[in-house]
């Protein structure tokens, strides 16, 4: 049965580690922000365009906010 929610952290430290760019990459998401899906599917997700990025930037930076009008809660 799948999880239909993860933190988001979790997902980007994933996608981070299985990157096999070789840019550093930060984040700054707020606390607890989760995303709509499995983990597994976030990830699939996420992990291309990280690697993308890591592959073609010197360095890779992620911010992510709650907005005051958010879908899922």
């Amino acid at each position: 049965m799948l999880n239909r929610s993860c933190l988001l952290t979790d997902a980007l430290a994933d996608a981070v580690a299985a990157s096999s760019g070789g840019s550093s990459v930060t984040y700054d998401v707020s606390d607890g922000l989760r995303l709509a899906l499995d983990q597994a599917l976030a990830v699939r997700a996420l992990g291309p365009v990280i690697d993308n990025a890591t592959r073609h930037g010197s360095s890779v930076s992620v911010r992510a906010r709650r907005s005051v009008a958010s879908a899922c809660r």
